[in-house]
């Protein structure tokens, strides 16, 4: 079967489409490396808001559950779908 290219990305209502942070705080924090495993699938940088989420947008990012959410490929590209109720916390860019 034949890949296709695509061409945009439309997130659910109440979702968001996220990419794997790493290094959140580096240089505010100093984080153990035995910690660094554990929280490196638990933060995320927003790519795009689906409707009816508020106070989040694009660059934020946001820490969510351990279980939270569900891993997608999209044009070799890993995200992670996330429901804006999942977000435990946001950390807003200026």
């Amino acid at each position: 079967m034949k890949k296709r290219k695509v061409m945009e990305i439309s997130v659910g209502k109440g979702r968001l489409l996220c990419t794997v942070t790493e290094d959140v705080y580096e240089g505010l924090l100093v984080i153990p490396d035995s910690a660094k495993e554990a929280m490196k699938s638990s933060y995320a940088t927003i790519v795009q808001t689906g409707s009816g989420v508020e106070g989040k947008k694009k660059g934020d990012i946001v820490h969510y559950g351990k279980f939270a959410g569900a891993e997608v490929e999209v044009d070799g590209e890993t995200y992670f779908v996330i429901a804006d109720e999942e977000v435990l916390l946001t950390v807003s860019g200026s």
